[in-house]
């Protein structure tokens, strides 16, 4: 699974956006294969067995944030290393992430921005994430994606630490 994840569907998925950023795909195509990869990861791990006892790992997109397949990917990954997984999906409200982490007092959380979109509020939100992140230290929280590292730096995270490929987050997820 994790060779069919790196041979052929993260290759796939950056075909994908270079044909649409080439203007050889349109909207329509790009769409329906996203969706396609998306809806495969998410019912892959629905697929699993993972103990109730296992650590749970919450996955989110950052408000605004739409693309989720990155995330989807990862939690494929923390799921194959034993994890139990929850994924709340593109663009959640702002204090969708706090509640669920509240809920579910997971072992970590995994956030991603991989566009501009996460950033329209001026990183409010992950602010407020950060903010909160301080107040529950036993839950270790990482933020990754191509939008992430110039903002992050700007916003001088303290309790959210930066990952910047899936082998970091991983790396990181491994040592908690």
């Amino acid at each position: 699974l994790e060779a069919t994840m790196e041979h052929i569907i993260v290759p796939f998925l950056r075909r994908i956006g270079e044909l649409w950023c080439e203007k050889k795909w349109g909207e329509y195509q790009e769409a329906v294969s996203s969706q396609t990869i998306r809806d495969f990861l998410a019912n892959l791990r629905r697929r699993f067995y993972i103990p109730e006892n296992a650590p749970l790992v919450v996955g989110s997109c950052l408000p605004n944030e739409r693309h989720e397949i990155p995330m989807q990917l990862i939690l494929v990954q923390c799921m194959l290393r034993g994890y139990r997984t929850l994924m709340l999906g593109p663009a959640p409200a702002p204090t969708a992430i706090e509640s669920t982490v509240r809920l579910t007092n997971p072992a970590i959380v995994l956030l991603t921005a991989s566009t501009e979109a996460a950033w329209v509020d001026n990183g409010k939100a992950l602010q407020a994430i950060d903010a909160f992140a301080k107040t529950v230290p036993h839950i270790k929280f990482f933020i990754g994606g191509a939008g992430v590292e110039q903002m992050a730096q700007q916003l001088k995270l303290e309790a959210i630490e930066e990952a910047h490929s899936l082998h970091e987050v991983l790396a990181k997820i491994e040592k908690v």
